[in-house]
């Protein structure tokens, strides 16, 4: 689990710190599932493990990390970053939706503690909010039904000005492990100059998505 991960971490940085060693920590070879299937490896459940994992790296302040392979070859029990065909799996797309994200990070909550989020406002004010429903820190597996879950993002960061948002969101992307869910977006349920609701959006265990709430013209 993630909080084994961390716990683990920790011990090796205080034994290194007694002994007086200085030497960077890099973890080697990780991914989702090492010993599962395509259930994994190629669905959203893997980009949603990128988050989990980039999120307890940050906790154990580690910045080092080397994905386990590169492309797809005989075993489909190894996570990869490309499939045979060229295209990305669900693990780079997670770490490229990432990469993509430029500004200040905001305080987000959701009403779950199983779907983590992490919101970004760019220089244009638009803000983007990634939310991911995969625990890996507890490794619970929750059932795959729909959830209905509400958000909370910190609209402004300190000292910079106010800006006011716009009555909707958008779903930029939907990663999801039934390609028919409807997944309807909620609206903003109260917006102002200091936080944004969003109520009412739907996932399933181990969907990752993007939305994107833009400033009021």
């Amino acid at each position: 689990t993630g909080a084994q991960v961390f716990h683990s971490l920790t011990k090796l940085k205080l034994r290194m710190a007694l002994r007086q060693v200085n030497v960077p920590i890099s973890v080697s070879e990780w991914g989702a599932s090492w010993a599962s299937d395509r259930d994994i490896n190629f669905a959203p459940m893997a980009g949603s493990f990128v988050f989990e994992f980039v999120r307890v790296m940050l906790q154990t302040e580690i910045s080092d990390a080397i994905f386990l392979a590169l492309s797809e070859f005989i075993s489909e029990k190894v996570p990869v970053l490309y499939a045979l065909d060229g295209t990305s799996t669900h693990s780079m797309k997670a770490m490229l939706l990432l990469s993509s994200l430029d500004g200040d990070v905001l305080s987000c909550e959701t009403s779950l503690p199983s779907i983590s989020c992490l919101a970004v406002k760019s220089p244009s004010d638009n803000i983007s909010v990634i939310l991911w429903y995969f625990d890996w820190w507890q490794d619970q597996i929750s059932s795959k039904v729909l959830t209905k879950f509400n958000i909370r993002v910190a609209a402004n960061v300190y000292g910079l000005q106010s800006v006011r948002y716009a009555g909707s969101i958008s779903r930029i992307s939907t990663h999801s492990s039934n390609d028919s869910c409807p997944c309807p977006l909620g609206a903003v349920n109260a917006f102002n100059t200091s936080s944004i609701q969003l109520p009412g959006v739907d996932m399933r265990y181990g969907d990752y998505i993007l939305l994107t709430v833009s400033a009021a013209n």
